[in-house]
């Protein structure tokens, strides 16, 4: 799946959140975050990877709410720097 723009990311988000959409359309518009066991979404919900390769998609928490210092340590450069785009296209 392609997703060209933040707007068709929004739609597609939604399409998987009422069903939709495949649970593997949905992955793709999750980046991982391999260093926490976590994935995250261009609007800043962090769900947590499962075993399967998929994600829980109940009980996400958005960005600025985790506030567990140890998984903020825990985070690669690479991951970080991934939270931090993130961060700066929303503005937060």
């Amino acid at each position: 799946m392609n997703i060209k723009s933040f707007d068709q990311y929004n739609e597609s988000l939604k399409d998987k959140m009422t069903g939709k959409m495949s649970e593997e359309e949905a992955n793709e518009l999750i980046i991982p975050l391999d260093s926490v066991g976590a994935g995250i979404d261009k609007k800043g919900n962090v769900y947590i990877a499962m075993k399967d390769g998929g994600y829980e998609y109940n009980g996400t928490n958005y960005i600025d709410e985790i506030d567990n210092n140890e998984w903020w340590e825990t985070l690669s450069p690479k991951d970080k720097e991934i939270i931090s785009n993130i961060k700066n296209n929303l503005k937060i």
